[in-house]
């Protein structure tokens, strides 16, 4: 099969081609720089380019601006990017029943503290970045073709700046002072079972529609880096409770994912945080309690 991945360099587009192309897949990265295609994707010409040309038996969205503040300071750059493409990518689908994996958020609840929010739960914008990766959901079912999957993920970079995971790790090494948020509330998985999982649920179960994907428990910030510093052997006399609603005004806090419906489909259960931490762990080649990346 050949596959456009759009966004290759970024934490899900890697995992994604790691595991596409260990199954044997022809993978077609595109970035805006670095990858088998250098795409800007907020420039529609160019991406129409890339579709018409390319003879794609699949296409994997993993292309977006994450970055909150970002969005906010430019909401056209944001809609552009992280909305407009899905409008065209879900046109050339339906034309071409061509079938489209689109990689969403789960930035849509202020309420709930822990609670497990449904595909069918209500959603609320606090910030630029989610209306425009509703939008993007939204272009994407448009397009019978289309899987669209809710989650948050875990992972360390290739390139670019350090992850929440590679932050924690680094701080916790070196004992700085940490303040670990105790009501913020996550559903975050590790993106190599995303990947997995994700690509399963599109090619194998050939699913379509709008599904959770995400790690069974719902569990807070706090818990996240506890949960590390506990696996690798780091106290965590250096580790602080705050609150995240006096750092972030514009974040919802309760972003919890119910991936029951998922897994459904699946026929197995997703990975719990012990799981989750397991697996980032030995993807950072952490052993002992010691990196042995060095």
């Amino acid at each position: 099969m050949k596959i456009l991945l759009l966004g290759s360099t970024g934490m899900a587009g890697q995992a994604f081609e790691t595991h596409l192309v260990a199954m044997g897949h022809e993978v077609v990265g595109a970035a805006r720089s670095q990858a088998n295609i250098n795409l800007d994707i907020s420039v529609n010409e160019a991406l129409l380019l890339v579709l018409e040309t390319g003879n794609f038996d699949a296409v994997v969205n993993a292309a977006a601006i994450v970055d909150i503040e970002r969005c906010e300071l430019d909401p056209l750059l944001s809609w552009k990017t992280n909305a407009a493409p899905l409008a065209i990518l879900a046109t050339w689908t339906r034309e071409y029943k061509i079938p489209l994996l689109h990689i969403s958020t789960d930035h849509y609840y202020p309420y709930g503290d822990n609670f497990p929010h449904g595909e069918d739960a209500p959603v609320y914008f606090l910030n630029t970045y989610a209306k425009h990766k509703y939008a993007a959901e939204a272009f994407a079912l448009a397009s019978p073709y289309s899987l669209v999957l809710r989650t948050s993920i875990l992972s360390s970079r290739k390139n670019g700046g350090k992850t929440l995971v590679e932050w924690a790790l680094d701080s916790l090494s070196t004992g700085k002072r940490i303040s670990v948020f105790s009501d913020a509330w996550t559903s975050s998985m590790d993106v190599d079972s995303f990947a997995r999982l994700g690509w399963e649920m599109f090619n194998e179960k050939q699913a379509k529609g709008l599904y959770n994907l995400a790690c069974r428990e719902v569990y807070s910030k706090e818990a996240l880096i506890r949960g590390l510093a506990e696996k690798i052997g780091y106290t965590q006399d250096n580790l602080f409770p705050a609150s995240i609603k006096d750092v972030f005004l514009n974040r919802p806090n309760c972003l919890g994912l119910d991936p029951s419906r998922a897994e459904k489909i699946l026929g197995k259960k997703c990975p719990d945080l012990n799981t989750v931490l397991d697996n980032l762990l030995y993807s950072m080649k952490f052993s002992e309690g010691k990196n042995i990346l060095h």
